[in-house]
């Protein structure tokens, strides 16, 4: 039997306890809130998924110590915490451990993966990346999901596979873990550029224009960072670019809808207390572009209509007003 343990209690490593524990692996979830632990061991249920119970067999801890003796850690916390978590793990981490990234996002200020961000708290680790077209409540109802699950060391992929895979949790493998995380990082700022258009009622011809030509942005992106191209037309790119980018679920497509209606961004991140990933990415994808040399209209103008207060019919001519090129497809 496998041994898991999650950080991060929220809805996805919640979700992801499901998962592991349907395949057959013992499960423990971390959180830093003890009502919270208190709520999964005595009631079986979290607030943010509030239709499912849980099996009694997973079980929650505030104790990150707990993390020892455990091969498979599945890192679930916002992108932007990442770090301070990995410090809190540093001293109790072995090298028998694989750490599987499910978090999606680029750090702020230092442009880095989050595979690159592991590397520098905790060095020398085995790593794989899970990302792909996943609504938590959708999982953690046991309702049919597909995923890429990126790993590089075919043994501990393996391990990984034992762990998580089910009947109605498909995972499909490849080695580029560049790839899926800069597809699963940027299909939530593409998903706020989608949000805006139906907010403001640009129709759909424009959303399917964002969508296609932000899905070559993204590929290039990758590419440049080292990522493999067709990892971009599969579950962790065009996949989860497809669910983000026109899912009522999406806490990115929902902001961006929000300001395409008129509402202020200050005034939607106060009023909501989970965390929208793309918000961040925006600024962070912008510092990685940069210094790779690669040109982003789509990913800059969401960024100003994000931090510069670009509004919509602006940001319209900054798109379409440039001059006509050849449309190019990696």
């Amino acid at each position: 039997m496998s041994k898991v343990f999650i950080v991060g209690a929220g809805a996805w490593g919640t979700a992801l306890g499901v998962v592991a524990q349907q395949a057959g692996s013992k499960v423990i979830l971390w959180g830093r809130s003890l009502d919270h632990v208190t709520s999964i061991n005595t009631e079986h249920r979290i607030k943010h998924l509030p239709d499912v119970t849980l099996s009694a067999s997973i079980t929650a801890t505030n104790d990150i110590a707990e993390i020892e003796n455990h091969d498979i850690i599945i890192l679930a916390v916002p992108s932007q915490s990442l770090r301070d978590v990995l410090k809190m793990i540093k001293p109790h981490a072995t090298k028998k451990m694989i750490f599987v990234v499910a978090c999606k996002g680029i750090e702020m200020k230092t442009g880095l993966l989050m595979t690159e961000v592991i590397e520098e708290v905790v060095p020398g680790m085995t790593v794989a990346v899970l990302s792909g077209p996943n609504f938590a409540p959708e999982i953690a109802k046991t309702l049919p999901t597909a995923t890429t699950l990126a790993c590089a060391d075919n043994a501990a992929r393996d391990k990984v596979v034992q762990a998580l895979n089910y009947t109605n949790f498909r995972l499909y493998l490849n080695n580029d873990i560049i790839g899926a995380q800069v597809g699963g990082a940027l299909k939530n700022v593409l998903a706020i550029g989608c949000g805006i258009a139906q907010g403001y009622g640009l129709g759909e011809n424009s959303m399917a224009s964002l969508i296609t030509r932000g899905l070559v942005e993204i590929a290039e992106l990758g590419v440049k960072k080292g990522g493999i191209q067709e990892t971009f037309y599969g579950l962790s790119g065009l996949g989860d670019i497809i669910l983000t980018c026109m899912g009522s679920q999406s806490r990115n497509y929902k902001l961006g809808r929000a300001i395409g209606r008129g509402a202020k961004i200050e005034d939607i991140l106060e009023s909501t207390k989970d965390t929208v990933e793309g918000f961040h990415t925006a600024d962070s994808v912008r510092t990685l572009a940069k210094k790779l040399g690669v040109d982003m209209p789509i990913c800059e103008t969401i960024f100003k209509s994000l931090y510069e207060d670009l509004n919509v019919p602006n940001a319209i001519s900054f798109l379409l007003d440039r001059p006509v090129r050849e449309e190019i497809i990696l």
